[in-house]
């Protein structure tokens, strides 16, 4: 067995992968947060505060911050070192071990969702437009991937945002998606700004 001082792990490409909710769901913290926007608070769950207004997390930056008995914040990194009481280098091999990442340069790769590298569908949040009720006329946001379970009965969901409300739908990915340069799809957003 492998000792994580031998596996390489990108701090920076961990940041841009896992998102601050993502690790708050792996401790069962999401429930707690209240708010809407970019912005929710809670307690904090490392030093097991009472005011739920002193953990503040901005989902957006995928930054944390507790202006309670911690006085300190930072990133994924950090709060998973905080709440573990381990260096920084542990929590990014944890938080590598806990998400569908691979571990790149080292000496035997180490996928934790599946065999293969890229997912087999793209993960999405339907919401209907007010008064319709057809695909065609729905918005549309991609929020994450899945991969085949390596069983082969069901998949391995990850999410880089929480669905508020909507429905998920899972799409496989096609030939065009192979070819796109950037991977990204174009999505219509809501104009908040007019009234109906």
């Amino acid at each position: 067995m492998r000792k994580n001082n031998d596996v390489f792990v990108d701090y920076k490409q961990l940041k841009t992968c896992v998102s601050i909710i993502m690790v708050l769901d792996h401790y069962g913290w999401v429930r707690e947060l209240k708010g809407t926007g970019n912005t929710v608070r809670s307690t904090c769950p490392i030093h097991n505060g009472s005011n739920d207004k002193q953990f503040v997390v901005n989902i957006r930056k995928n930054t944390w911050c507790c202006f309670g008995d911690c006085r300190r914040g930072g990133s994924i990194l950090e709060l998973v070192s905080a709440l573990e009481k381990i260096a920084i280098r542990e929590a990014a091999v944890r938080i590598a071990s806990w998400f569908p990442l691979s571990l790149p340069h080292s000496p035997t790769r180490s996928t934790v969702m599946s065999d293969n590298k890229k997912p087999t569908h793209k993960v999405f949040v339907v919401e209907e437009r007010e008064g319709e009720g057809k695909d065609e006329n729905a918005f549309w946001t991609r929020v994450g991937s899945a991969w085949s379970h390596k069983d082969g009965k069901g998949f391995n969901v990850v999410l880089s945002a929480l669905p508020l409300n909507g429905r998920l739908v899972l799409r496989e990915f096609s030939e065009d998606d192979d070819k796109a340069d950037d991977g990204k799809r174009k999505i219509e957003r809501p104009d908040f700004s007019k009234k109906r």
